[in-house]
């Protein structure tokens, strides 16, 4: 009896008419030592990204056993160097499929008989879906191998429109309908943040290795901003996701919506309270020194303590929304995305003016609202005899007057005057 598990089946699909030339390979899907027996078992062939061949498994009753009888297709003679996925639809996953002899593509070659076809070993590989705006997005990508050598590649599953840009701090590239992805950065760290400018909201499919935790470190210069990734495939606190880190008095981390500020007494404090999976932070370290740092083994007080099989096939763009309901302190507005940088504020309200619950601090620039934030309690302060803070990230571009406005059950009851020009990263 096939037991068969609900799960998507990937759209790998491939119009021979697209391409002038075609190979074959005559194969077995092995997934952990086993041999497949499902005919619903896919292995599919991809060049640059793009889907190239796709076959199911068959039986072949002449000798009992099963094969999978794959063309591959290309518009060059040879020199295609393919990579192999196999999706086990017993399971549900998608793996990367080693073959026993190497395959580079040459027209009307046959690799593998009957007698000793091409075996194509199961190998774990990780798929990671990232929910995106439209506009930026401070994403990073918790995966590792060779598939992140080339920014092009590895985004080839986007939906891309002209001028659509990636950057982080140590370079760019913008997409054209021409070339693709152009620029200084030609690849992908799993280490770094980096904001990526989408013209229209997707769920972006990007896919590679687990990155080991204990090997990968996170560089931290001193006195300044850092981009960082965020490694661990399920949400964590900021005090458990950087309890390695030497953090100190001053130190700020901050996303695209909330942030957090270090204090030697209570530590980390602020409207970002959970580090989610596909998300980018920026890191500021207040000393001078430099450091590295870890990120925590899974698990944590969220009590996911998933094996490596379960945690591969995390929807990271439901764990993204999760933890948005985490962040309950933040309140997200559309500039958040409409702008790549941002800057941090902690605030209060002069004492002449009267807080209630539900009051809402809003934050202007030039006409248009950047940020809002409801009142946020400070460790250890009392909600009776201590005025409230707000916690805001405003967004922008340019160096134009800060003006706030209080907002109590939708309507404006007070405005400032403009109190400071913006400036991203202050």
């Amino acid at each position: 009896m096939m037991i068969r598990v609900a799960g998507k089946e990937p759209d790998w699909s491939v119009n021979p008419a697209d391409y002038a030339y075609s190979m074959t390979v005559i194969g077995n899907i092995r997934i952990n030592q086993v041999f497949s027996t499902d005919s619903s078992d896919k292995l599919a062939a991809f060049v640059n990204g793009k889907c190239v061949g796709v076959t199911k498994n068959a039986y072949n009753a002449s000798n009992d056993l099963w094969y999978t009888y794959l063309t591959i297709y290309s518009n060059t003679l040879s020199g295609d160097k393919p990579e192999f996925r196999i999706w086990d639809a017993s399971t549900g996953k998608i793996y990367l499929g080693e073959p026993t002899t190497a395959i580079t593509f040459n027209n009307g070659a046959i690799m593998g008989t009957p007698y000793q076809p091409v075996i194509f070993d199961a190998q774990q590989m990780l798929v990671q879906n990232i929910g995106l705006e439209s506009g930026w997005n401070w994403v990073s990508f918790n995966l590792a191998g060779p598939s992140l050598n080339n920014v092009g590649n590895f985004l080839v599953n986007g939906s891309w429109t002209s001028a659509d840009t990636i950057k982080n701090d140590q370079g760019f590239a913008q997409y054209g309908t021409q070339l693709g992805w152009a620029g200084s950065l030609t690849a992908i760290s799993n280490t770094s943040l980096f904001m990526l400018n989408s013209q229209q909201a997707q769920t972006l499919s990007v896919n590679g290795m687990a990155a080991d935790l204990s090997k990968i470190g996170i560089d931290v210069k001193g006195k300044g901003w850092n981009y960082i990734s965020y490694l661990p495939p399920v949400n964590m606190t900021v005090k458990e996701a950087l309890a390695d880190y030497d953090a100190q008095t001053g130190d700020v981390l901050k996303s695209q919506t909330g942030f957090a500020m270090y204090d030697d007494h209570i530590g980390w404090v602020g409207n970002l309270t959970y580090m989610e999976p596909g998300s980018g932070y920026m890191l500021y370290r207040s000393s001078e020194n430099q450091t590295s740092f870890h990120y925590g083994q899974l698990g944590g007080s969220l009590g996911l303590n998933q094996n490596l099989n379960q945690r591969q096939h995390l929807n990271l763009a439901s764990l993204k929304t999760a933890s948005r309901l985490m962040n309950t302190n933040q309140l997200r507005v559309a500039a958040n995305f409409k702008y790549g940088e941002n800057m941090t504020m902690l605030a209060a309200v002069d004492s002449s003016t009267k807080i209630l619950p539900g009051d809402i601090v809003l934050a202007y620039v030039g006409g248009e609202l950047r940020a809002k934030a409801g009142e946020f309690r400070l460790p250890g302060a009392s909600a009776k005899g201590s005025e409230p803070v707000f916690l805001l990230n405003i967004a922008g571009n340019s160096a134009d007057p800060v003006i706030f406005k209080l907002e109590r059950r939708g309507r404006v009851v007070a405005t400032s005057p403009a109190v400071f020009n913006y400036a991203a990263n202050r």
